[in-house]
């Protein structure tokens, strides 16, 4: 569910990405689908069978009992509401943000490294970290069950009401006349996840771009990503500016007039 992350142009109209093919529905804390785990979901036959074919075959665990998981799926639901999302803000102004790898319930997420992706570049192309691969090999997925099955249809259900009330806080955000971020287009029929904006904050200095990070507006990628480097004419530039504005349930639209009116004042 990271199409912001690719999807989009550049500042002179340019198109670089499309929905693509295939995609990976996160299903963690805070996610559409908060009930854990995650789905990949392909549009053609043939991606179908070779997935069945490629994939790894999951080496499934014992199921776990209907209390704990539903402290999880609590815990998930969780990590949408306003309340979690002004308490994250609060520990990112006081520089705990690291905290969300260490308090998560994801076991896949513990080892997690922001400032490269879980990424490296062995000279010839970018692969997922021998770290966290390894990491990820440790791991004993938890089984489907119909406890999690249960929750994601009842988010499912209500998918026309999501998107609407997603696309809301996206028109909510372009409503403000933010004159300096640069909003990337998303599909009408499309679930955002966050807002994907270009926003050129060269002339900011820490403070300014850690007072964004705390508002929950988001740097989608450090300088240390191997990314940042490639051979590309928009790399490097997509790579600085790309930032990613909140449309979640617990943000409404007082807290975006409060966001907007921080990014006035820095000029934006």
């Amino acid at each position: 569910d990271a199409g912001y992350s690719f999807l989009g142009e550049d500042l002179s109209g340019k198109q670089y990405g499309s929905w693509g093919h295939a995609t990976i529905i996160n299903m963690s804390e805070g996610k559409i689908i908060p009930c854990g785990g995650a789905a990949w979901a392909v549009k053609t036959d043939e991606l179908a069978e070779r997935g069945r074919k490629q994939f790894m075959q999951l080496v499934s665990t014992p199921p776990r009992t209907s209390a704990r998981e539903a402290i999880h799926l609590a815990i998930y639901r969780l990590g949408s509401s306003r309340s979690v999302y002004h308490l994250y803000q609060w520990m990112r102004k006081l520089g705990l943000a690291d905290w969300k790898a260490a308090l998560t319930t994801e076991p896949s997420r513990l080892g997690e490294n922001y400032a490269t992706g879980d990424l490296e570049h062995d000279g010839t192309a970018i692969r997922i970290s021998k770290a966290h691969r390894n990491q990820l090999e440790s791991i004993l997925p938890r089984p489907w069950n119909n406890i999690r099955q249960t929750c994601a249809l009842q988010v499912l259900r209500k998918e026309i009401k999501l998107k609407q009330d997603r696309h809301l806080r996206l028109q909510w955000w372009k409503n403000q006349q933010l004159n300096g971020v640069h909003f990337l287009p998303i599909p009408p029929d499309a679930m955002p996840v966050k807002c994907p904006v270009l926003i050129d904050c060269k002339g900011f200095n820490d403070a300014q771009l850690n007072e964004l990070a705390a508002l929950g507006i988001k740097k989608q990628y450090p300088s240390t990503w191997p990314m940042y480097d490639l051979d590309a004419p928009f790399s490097r530039l997509f790579y600085e500016q790309a930032y990613t504005l909140p449309v979640h349930e617990g943000i409404l639209l007082e807290d975006i007039e409060a966001c907007a009116s921080v990014l006035k004042k820095m000029g934006l």
